[in-house]
């Protein structure tokens, strides 16, 4: 018994065809497992460049408030220092023009008098 060379055919194309509607399925399945991965590893990357960020901006606002606070603590310090040293020299003018006032007068009653 011979089976008929159609039917043959047709066995072969349907088998051919399954295997080929397979080995598609098993593609795609192969590509979803990809991307659904490659989503994953993006999300973890950008959840870790997010961690990173942070990181960088907490260490860069403790340096900004350790500089502040070393120069920008001196800096009351200084004007007081400055404000206390200014009152000193404008007492310390004070007492000289005090002082002179009087040599002031002698020598300018003696030039008066002396071009009279």
């Amino acid at each position: 018994y011979k089976p008929h060379k159609n039917y043959i055919m047709s066995l072969d194309s349907n088998t051919g065809l399954s295997m080929l509607m397979e080995a598609e399925k098993d593609a795609r399945e192969v590509i979803d497992d990809a991307r659904k991965k490659r989503i994953q590893l993006l999300r973890q990357a950008k959840e870790e460049a997010q961690r990173e960020i942070e990181k960088y901006k907490n260490e860069r606002m403790e340096q900004f408030q350790e500089y502040k606070k070393i120069h920008m603590a001196g800096t009351d310090e200084h004007q007081k220092k400055i404000r206390k040293q200014t009152e000193e020299d404008i007492v310390k003018i004070g007492e000289q023009i005090n002082e002179n006032k009087s040599k002031y007068k002698t020598y300018y009653f003696a030039w008066l008098a002396m071009y009279k």
